[in-house]
């Protein structure tokens, strides 16, 4: 009789089996009920699994979404005196879309519900039913739906199916930590969770998510900080919080480390929140947390899942092809000229050159490399190119390029210590002119952005020092690759046109272009500190004019006039307060054209966020004064009359982010789509998705983009 009984449940599980109804599958994701055990034993709760499995490249979210998105949800259909529990949800990802930020899932996710049956059940089978409903999103979001069933057989005992995948769907379930101390404090509109006695080593990336919307801002940053007495994590209060709270509950996920010490990467946090007196101040910055993602197959940011090597190639093609950009092509077609001259001499002596040129590109990246790594580890929202945002180095670079386009026309002759071009290769002099005209080649290449390089150094600068080092070397050999050619290669200096009486004409050629480099960083002084300031700044470029005049004078003489030399000094002292009226300036206001004002936005995060929240689609401009590039693409792709029109006629919000002077908000806007410099270009389409433009623009380009 046991041998019948145990055939004829095996008989009533096969025909239970048979008749299960299969995942119903949409057009972007799959859904079922999976049970734990192959058969409902009256009165014993048993598991089951709630289970959606996103397309690729498609999410679905958690129970606290973040600033957009709808939790998954099921409504149970059971009679009565059956009873369930919640749902138990794993720790989710960070999917950043700035200024926003979701909580979600990518690929398969099982959301457990623990199920109590009464102790009588009648009949043999029972059918589970659920009315499912999720949100899933990539490019737009789609509400979707479904009817699930699972159908198991009723019998006295159970055995356990798929074990394995609930096991892996509860390791992924938060756990309290009774080893870990924590608590938390609010000043302000800032929150500061406080863990003690955690692991010796809490390493980034560390992010916590709230179990309650409204109460942290899901995409502001969360700066580690390491203490005396442990680590603290630092939250902004949501800027919708309407309701004082008392309460910190979510789940603090951590990176890979975790699994070492934890097994797990979710704790779950509930804790008090007092009030702090004052905001804490000790502690070493660890990492700012903005928009990092915290799962192994997250692709929440552009340029989030770039490789190193890569990142090396982006960095090396974007450097050799800011040789061809506006802003470098003068100053290094000064060091072409220069290498003709050295063609006919000794090949080792072109050599040395062409060497020391790229070294003072390579010695001036890091330099500016290892200084935006200082100024960003002490807090400062700096970015590529953020050295032009200072005027007094935008004055610096006017007087140096206006001085040297005089030296061009024959007004002076300069010593090799700033830049000689007619230097005798032969006699090995000039070295250092070679080494400090690749400093003023780095130095004018920093207000581009070529092609490539915008994910290169965006990658770049949320990596560790020695990485972003390497990126930015690779970025200097791009750019002082086609002159190490030359000077390694000797059949390619045999090609250059040879040295004569048309190279004076050449090189006074080259003075225009020195010309209007100078008149453009005037135009940029102009936009940081006003009309003023310009007219200033003239006045001082007349002053070193004359100074290099009379300089010119005292070098054609044949005995040196000691009074004409004091006359120099005392032009060149006069720079000294045109230089603290050219700084002291503030920038004027107004100063954007009627029509451009109707139709170009000021940055500003709220306005954004409303734009977004009401479904518009907004394209950003990020741009600055300096960026040469910037101001082409506006000229020839962004003020088009097609691009306006098809602007208009879609309704398509246009917001114009001015980085010409530093600004931290915009910083931290570029630094959440992966960009650390200008160009970039940012459209947020009606369903919420963001889209990253190319660095060059034409009309075509921006309409199909947007479109």
């Amino acid at each position: 009789m046991t041998l019948l009984r145990h055939l004829i449940s095996l008989l009533l599980f096969l025909a239970a089996a048979a008749v299960q109804a299969a995942p119903v599958a949409t057009e972007h994701t799959e859904v079922e009920l999976l049970a734990e055990q192959d058969a409902i034993v009256p009165g014993q709760p048993f598991w089951v699994a709630y289970r959606l499995e996103a397309n690729p490249g498609w999410h679905t979210y958690w129970r606290n979404p973040g600033d957009s998105g709808l939790p998954s949800a099921i409504t149970w259909q059971l009679p009565e005196g059956w009873q369930v529990g919640e749902l138990h949800w794993p720790y989710p990802e960070l999917i950043s879309t700035p200024p926003f930020a979701t909580h979600a899932y990518h690929g398969e996710v099982l959301l457990l519900a623990q199920i109590t049956p009464p102790a009588q059940i009648s009949g043999d089978t029972f059918t589970l039913a659920g009315d499912a409903a999720w949100l899933v999103c990539k490019d737009l979001c789609l509400r979707e739906t479904a009817q699930l069933t699972l159908q198991l057989p009723v019998a006295e005992h159970s055995t356990a199916i798929n074990q394995h995948r609930f096991d892996v769907a509860r390791n992924n379930w938060p756990q309290l930590n009774q080893a870990w101390q924590l608590a938390a404090g609010r000043h302000a509109d800032q929150l500061y969770l406080q863990i003690s006695d955690g692991p010796r080593a809490l390493d980034p990336p560390v992010h916590f998510f709230p179990i309650t919307a409204d109460q942290i801002e899901p995409a502001a940053p969360q700066p580690l900080v390491q203490t005396d007495r442990g680590y603290r994590l630092q939250l902004a209060v949501s800027q919708y919080s309407d309701q004082p709270f008392n309460r910190l509950e979510g789940v603090l996920v951590g990176g890979q480390s975790w699994h070492q010490t934890l097994d797990q990467r979710g704790l779950k946090v509930a804790v008090d929140i007092a009030p702090l007196d004052a905001a804490p101040t000790d502690g070493l910055l660890i990492a700012n947390q903005s928009t990092q993602a915290l799962s192994d197959n997250s692709v929440s940011q552009p340029g989030s899942t770039m490789g190193f090597g890569l990142a090396l190639l982006l960095a090396f093609i974007g450097g050799a092809i800011l040789n061809l950009m506006p802003c470098v092509f003068p100053v290094l077609s000064i060091k072409v000229l220069a290498f003709i001259d050295m063609a006919q001499g000794h090949k080792g002596h072109v050599r040395r050159h062409g060497l020391l040129f790229a070294l003072g590109i390579l010695v001036s990246f890091w330099v500016l490399s290892g200084l935006m790594l200082l100024l960003q580890q002490a807090g400062a929202e700096i970015g590529w190119g953020f050295q032009l945002q200072s005027p007094g180095f935008v004055i610096v670079l006017c007087l140096l390029l206006f001085l040297l386009a005089l030296n061009l026309f024959g007004l002076f002759e300069i010593g090799g210590t700033v830049m000689r071009l007619a230097g005798n290769a032969d006699t090995g002099s000039g070295y250092s002119s070679s080494f400090f005209t690749g400093v003023l080649a780095a130095a004018v290449a920093t207000p581009c952005t070529a092609p490539f390089m915008g994910a290169a150094l965006g990658y770049a600068l949320t990596q560790p020092a020695q990485v972003t080092l390497l990126i930015f070397t690779a970025l200097a050999l791009g750019l002082a690759s086609p002159y190490l050619l030359l000077a390694e290669i000797p059949g390619l200096l045999e090609k250059l046109p040879r040295p004569g009486a048309w190279m004076v004409t050449f090189r006074r050629l080259l003075a225009f272009p020195l010309l209007a480099s100078a008149i453009w960083l005037g135009w940029v002084l102009g936009h940081q500190q006003g009309v003023d300031a310009v007219a200033v700044l003239l006045l001082a470029m007349l002053a070193l004019a004359l100074a290099a005049w009379l300089h010119g004078m005292q070098q054609h003489r044949a005995s040196r006039r000691r009074w004409l030399d004091g006359i120099i000094i005392a032009v060149l002292l006069l720079q000294i307060p045109l230089w603290q009226q050219m700084t002291g300036q503030q920038p004027m206001t107004g100063q954007t054209s009627a029509a451009t004002a109707a139709t170009w936005e000021t940055f500003d995060t709220d306005k954004l966020a409303a734009y977004r929240a009401n479904g518009e689609a907004v394209f950003i401009d990020f741009t600055a004064a300096w960026c040469i590039t910037c101001q082409v693409n506006k000229k020839l792709a962004l003020t088009h009359e097609d691009v306006i029109r098809h602007f208009a006629n879609n309704r398509i919000r246009t917001i114009r982010a001015d980085w010409t002077r530093q600004d931290p908000t915009i910083t931290a806007a570029l630094a959440a789509v992966g960009r650390n410099g200008v160009p970039t270009y940012l459209y947020y389409d009606r369903a919420g998705a963001a889209h990253l433009l190319p660095e060059l623009l034409t009309p075509d380009l921006v309409i199909d983009a947007v479109r």
